[in-house]
């Protein structure tokens, strides 16, 4: 037994009477308390009464302009039976204020779940073991019996700020708050990746990742979680031996987040639970998948779903059913069919745990294999502009891709800087990435402790036979780097362009930017018209010629495209000071998007 462990174990011995006196009286509080209990050394401050709701939080399940789905945990006792959703449409609501609420019943389902995992929670079950012997058998991890209590808020307002809580008279929870979808286009949103925790120091990783990506944007209207909640997967169909203690931990040392932003779940294959199925009785997400396609039901239920929301189509994906023959075959069709729902939206992003490109660990992994071969065809027929991967615990931009190919003169606007390194395998930074004719594809590290290193060009090289994807290094047109600590990403989602930011966060709870790129979706052609007058308009673009930087006298310059005389795009920027030094000499046509949409074309010399 290591040094911190002894430690532990004798910090213990202050509390064990406390905490049989604890065990005396363990039916009074709800059990992620009794657990908090514990690993506050006995802090008798943060027991709740059994009745108290807990794991709460709110996912997007439908239009998200007009519904949202509730889901929550409470112990398996009569008191629990029979909750509510209580709304009221206020911001920073009181208690008083829910007189008059609007109330939506839940279904409750009782279940009874694994709790601890012998060989993945083995520091917590020493701890809970030595201290509360009675509480847990090392040997035969106890189950829990709770109640999973599932709601949806329908016929919201559009852009309304609400105020809610759960449960039932005389056992509420704390007051929340959301915001619905406005009719408008643009949007923001946070997107974290396998937060993949198991011990306590690991899920206080996560909980100052999330907490410094809600600090520094607060406007954010929900979090794009890509899978891997947590670590113990199960995958019998016999018996469980998942852990309901890691979906807690993740719910309790987060939750004040997740009562004021709702989450879009993705399921990782670390949080796969065959029989338990933790992660549907924790996410309320649509689950017409299942109830619509029985041939290819997933034996999780609603993990495949999609919804618009702005001017973008989300589609999430499960792809842990890839062995089941002809699933993945479904799933595509099933992709074309939700296109084919919305063709009106500007934007298509996919969302899977599994990648379909990556350059870490999971590299050259069969299973990533099947499903490429298997979805890139529906990816490329159905113009995806975005997709959003976790697995591989590395930060990466791959593409404009098409049929396993780089979209050529694609990417513009890439700073480059010293590569070969792990913080930064390709020696590249930033850009903008036009996704007219492919697709990007993004892994934003991880915001948990778990990390992966990025292979090398020869590495990536040496496994061509295996990948089935000719220079596979070169797919990687944006920075493939380790932070080594955790990250998380801003989108800003608008008609005319995409930028996510991502950030490392440090030990202390400090972030920095880790790289910032812009998405935009246009031909990289300007018609005859265009390059041979420009337009009238009351900004000037200056100097004429120009030798090194181009002006561009406006502040509200939202993107600012340089053409050749033959129609085809040289380069974009979104800055109203453009270096042409690298242009050859001659004439080009400078197109100016302004903020408020107003376009307009200025024939400049570069000289």
């Amino acid at each position: 037994m290591n040094m911190k462990k002894i430690k532990l174990l004798l910090s213990l011995l202050t509390v064990c009477v406390a905490s049989n006196r604890v065990y005396s009286q363990i039916e009074k509080y709800s059990v992620p308390s009794v657990t908090e209990y514990f690993l506050s050394f006995g802090d008798s401050r943060v027991l709740r009464p059994n009745t108290t709701p807990f794991s709460i939080n709110m996912v997007l399940n439908g239009d998200p302009k007009t519904r949202l789905g509730f889901c929550w945990f409470t112990n398996d006792i009569v008191e629990n039976e029979n909750s509510v959703v209580q709304i009221v449409a206020k911001s920073n609501a009181k208690e008083d204020d829910f007189v008059n609420a609007i109330e939506f019943s839940a279904l409750g389902e009782k279940i009874s779940l694994n709790y601890l995992n012998a060989n993945k929670n083995t520091m917590v079950l020493d701890y809970l073991n030595f201290a509360f012997p009675k509480y847990i058998d090392i040997q035969n991890p106890a189950t829990r019996e709770y109640i999973s209590h599932k709601a949806v808020a329908e016929n919201l307002t559009p852009d309304t700020e609400y105020s809610f809580r759960v449960g039932k008279p005389g056992a509420w929870s704390s007051i929340g708050s959301f915001r619905t979808a406005p009719n408008t286009s643009s949007f923001t949103f946070n997107y974290t990746t396998d937060t993949q925790a198991n011990t306590p120091m690991m899920f206080d990783v996560s909980q100052y990742t999330v907490t410094k990506a809600m600090e520094m944007f607060p406007n954010a209207r929900f979090n794009l979680n890509t899978g891997d909640f947590i670590e113990t997967s199960s995958t019998s169909t016999t018996k469980s031996s998942s852990s309901e203690w890691e979906w807690e931990r993740w719910f309790a040392t987060m939750q004040n987040h997740w009562m004021k932003m709702p989450i879009v779940p993705v399921l990782g294959n670390h949080d796969v639970s065959v029989i338990d199925k933790n992660f549907f009785r924790h996410f309320n997400t649509d689950d017409s998948y299942n109830k619509e396609n029985p041939s290819f039901a997933t034996k999780i239920d609603g993990t495949n779903y999609s919804f618009v929301y702005g001017n973008a189509l989300f589609i999430i994906l499960n792809y842990e059913e890839y062995r089941t023959p002809g699933y993945l075959d479904h799933l595509g069709n099933w992709i074309s069919e939700q296109v084919a729902k919305y063709p009106d939206v500007k934007w298509r992003f996919l969302a899977s745990h599994r990648n379909i490109y990556t350059g870490a660990n999971h590299h050259a992994k069969a299973d990533l294999k099947t499903i490429r071969e298997a979805m890139i065809s529906y990816i490329d027929k159905n113009d995806i502009d975005f997709y959003f991967q976790g697995h591989d615990h590395v930060y990466e931009v791959i593409g404009p891709v098409y049929d396993k190919k780089l979209v050529p003169n694609a990417v513009t606007d890439i700073k480059e800087v010293p590569g070969g390194t792990r913080a930064n395998m390709t020696g590249k930074e930033g850009g903008t990435y036009n996704v007219q004719k492919g697709t990007v594809y993004m892994v934003n590290n991880s915001a948990g402790v778990k990390k992966y290193s990025p292979r090398t060009e020869a590495e990536m090289k040496s496994f061509e036979s295996v990948t089935g994807v000719p220079d596979y290094f070169s797919l990687f047109t944006g920075r493939l780097g380790q932070t080594d600590e955790p990250t998380f990403s801003n989108v800003v989602v608008t008609d005319e362009s995409m930028k996510i930011t991502t950030y490392a966060v440090n030990e202390k709870g400090e972030a920095y930017l880790f790289d910032e790129i812009k998405i935009i979706k246009q031909d990289d052609t300007l018609g005859t018209d265009a390059v041979s007058k420009s337009s009238k308009s009351d900004i000037a673009v200056y100097p004429i010629p120009a030798t090194d930087i181009l002006n561009i006298n406006a502040e509200n310059v939202h993107q600012a495209d340089i053409y050749g005389m033959d129609g085809k795009l040289i380069l974009s920027t979104n800055t109203n000071k453009i270096d042409v030094k690298s242009l050859n000499k001659g004439a080009y046509v400078v197109r100016v998007i302004q903020t408020n949409g107003a376009t307009s074309n200025h024939k400049i010399i570069v000289k």
